[in-house]
C-alpha cells in the first residue's frame, strides 16, 4: 500500500495532475494566487524532469554510485547472483520466458558473461513471483539462462523474494552460498543492492547492466518525451529507494 503511494508521488505525470487540481480547487478559494502559483512551478518541474537532459542526468549519477573492489579483478567470485528485473505480463509457465522484461533479461546475459568467463561458475538467480500463484521470476530465468546453454547443474534459483532485501536475505540463506559473490543488476539498482546484500553478510562485486543513461543533444534534451519520463520515473524511485536502504540498514537493531 505504502510503496504504491510512494510510486504515484514519484511520477512526473502524477505532478501535472496535482498541479490541475491545484488550479481547480484554487479558483474559487482566497489561496488562488498561491495555488495557482505553486502549480505553475509544479507543472515547470515535471516537464523539466521529464526532459531527455535531466532525465539523463538523474540516470547517469546512480549509474556511478557505486566502486569496483580491487579484488574482483585480482579474485573473482565463483558465484554470480542476478536479480530479476520484472516481467511484461504474467506467466503461466516456466517455460514462458518472453514475458521477462528487457531489464530481467540484460541483467540475465550479464551475469551469463560472467559465468561463462571460467569454468565451474555458478549462476544464482532471485526473484519470486508477481503474485501468489504465478511462476516465479527465477524460475523464467532459469529457462532463458539454458536456452543461452548454461546447463541445469550451475544454476540455484531462489524462488520467493519480493524486494531487494528480500532478495539479498533468502539468498544468504541458501546452502553453501559463499561471502563473497559477483551481483548482476541494472546500474541504476546496483548502490541499493549493494548496500542490501552487504547488510546480509556479503561482499559484493558489482556486475552492472542494463545502463540506460546516455547523452542528451540539444535543443531536442530540453523537450520532454516518453522516454525521458520512464526514465525519471525509475531513477526517482531508486533515490528514495537509496535514502530508505541508508535509514533502515543504520537504525539500531
Amino acid at each position: 500500500m505504502i510503496a504504491g503511494i510512494v510510486d504515484w508521488a514519484l511520477s512526473p505525470l502524477n505532478w501535472l495532475l496535482v498541479a490541475f487540481l491545484m488550479l481547480l480547487v484554487g479558483y474559487r478559494t482566497r489561496l488562488r494566487v498561491v495555488l495557482m502559483r505553486c502549480a505553475v512551478a509544479l507543472t515547470a518541474v515535471a516537464f523539466l524532469v521529464m526532459t531527455p537532459l535531466v532525465s539523463n542526468t538523474l540516470a547517469r549519477r546512480l549509474e556511478k554510485a557505486f566502486e569496483v573492489p580491487a579484488w574482483c579483478e585480482t579474485a573473482p567470485p565463483d558465484v554470480v547472483v542476478v536479480l530479476a528485473g520484472g516481467v511484461d505480463r504474467l506467466p503461466r509457465r516456466e517455460t514462458s520466458f518472453g514475458v521477462l522484461s528487457a531489464t530481467s533479461r540484460r541483467r540475465i546475459e550479464r551475469g551469463i558473461e560472467y559465468w561463462s568467463e571460467r569454468s565451474g561458475r555458478r549462476l544464482v538467480l532471485s526473484g519470486g513471483p508477481t503474485a501468489y500463484g504465478w511462476v516465479p521470476h527465477a524460475a523464467l530465468m532459469g529457462t532463458y539462462a539454458q536456452r543461452f546453454g548454461v546447463p541445469a547443474q550451475a544454476l540455484v534459483l531462489e524462488t520467493q523474494s519480493r524486494t531487494t532485501e528480500e532478495n539479498a536475505l533468502r539468498v544468504a540463506s541458501l546452502p553453501g552460498m559463499p561471502r563473497r559473490v559477483a551481483l548482476s543488476t541494472s546500474a541504476m539498482h546496483m548502490r541499493r543492492s549493494i548496500m542490501a546484500f552487504r547488510a546480509a553478510g556479503f561482499e559484493v562485486c558489482p556486475l552492472a547492466a542494463d545502463r540506460r543513461a546516455i547523452r542528451a543533444s540539444l535543443p531536442a534534451g530540453l523537450l520532454p518525451d516518453v522516454a525521458g519520463l520512464a526514465k525519471a520515473e525509475d531513477a526517482l524511485h531508486e533515490y528514495v529507494g537509496n535514502v530508505h536502504y541508508e535509514f533502515m540498514l543504520r537504525r539500531p537493531k
